[in-house]
């Protein structure tokens, strides 16, 4: 009878992959230049091809 196939060693850690997901590209980067969110760290377009930048814009826009 063979049980190394049931048998874990001590120190091992079981990891389970981790899944990506990705958005695709903004269809026109030209507004995407100079632009400080990008560096934030996280994804600021949408698939709608609004971005952080013009809703942020809209905001400031809204209150003067």
């Amino acid at each position: 009878m063979d049980l190394k196939g049931n048998i874990q060693e001590p120190n091992s850690v079981h990891v389970q992959k981790r899944q990506l997901y990705s958005v695709s590209l903004p269809k026109d980067t030209k507004q995407c230049r100079g632009c400080p969110y990008p560096s934030v760290g996280f994804i600021c377009w949408a698939t709608d091809g609004s971005c952080m930048r013009t809703e942020i814009n809209k905001i400031n826009g809204a209150r003067r």
